[in-house]
């Protein structure tokens, strides 16, 4: 699990300043850090590489290929694999109630969470951490990563916007005209919280909530 205590002090001094200013979660706090594994899910997980190559051979050089950057968060390899059978149709409709806010961490601090009463969608952990060197929260862009000078890990995020848990995390991922929302435990080979809505829906819970794309403390 990811530590908010790795974040270091000048963001997180930015961080709260935010939170002060925003939404706060009327709903229990957040205990574990790994959002799939507090809240209740619609499906417990199922294997990743088996959902997206189910028919796979690696003795095929292209599969190979594939598969070897299943876990690198590479765009058109994530997207290819999405819009085949009827993978597309396994991602539940966020719901009604979903919303952006900032929830108590483990007593020590607040972190941007998606969330309703029962469930958590987003966790924003590597956004949080990334706040000094954007200069603020950003909202998170299905159609492009992060700018390079964030300062995050590029762990499972070639070319995607990923929001790192420790060992796996969320990508939010836009796939023709829907934004999905995935966490991928990538040791576990697991994906699990599989969640959509469209482009417009997005960009208005987080403007519904914070008043700009760029949240500044």
């Amino acid at each position: 699990q990811l530590d908010r205590r790795v974040m270091d002090g000048a963001a997180a001094e930015m961080l709260e300043k935010i939170a002060a200013r925003s939404p706060q979660s009327p709903h229990p706090p957040v205990d574990v850090f790994m959002f799939p594994r507090h809240c209740p899910l619609p499906d417990e997980g199922v294997a990743f590489s088996e959902w997206l190559m189910p028919n796979c051979d690696l003795s095929n050089p292209d599969d190979e290929e594939v598969a070897e950057v299943l876990y690198d968060g590479d765009r058109a390899t994530l997207t290819s694999l999405l819009r085949q059978g009827d993978r597309l149709d396994s991602f539940a409709a966020l719901p009604d109630d979903a919303e952006w806010c900032f929830q108590l961490y483990n007593g020590r601090g607040h972190l941007p969470v998606l969330r309703n009463a029962a469930h958590v969608f987003a966790i924003l952990a590597t956004s949080a951490q990334c706040v000094t060197a954007m200069g603020g929260l950003a909202l998170p862009t299905p159609d492009a990563a992060r700018t390079p000078n964030a300062g995050h890990r590029k762990y499972m995020a070639k070319d995607t916007w990923f929001e790192d848990c420790g060992d796996g995390g969320l990508y939010v991922l836009g796939v023709d005209d829907a934004v999905l929302l995935f966490y991928v435990d990538g040791p576990g080979d697991m994906v699990m919280g599989r969640w959509r809505c469209s482009y417009d829906r997005w960009v208005a819970l987080w403007l519904g909530a914070f008043g700009s794309t760029m949240v500044l403390p």
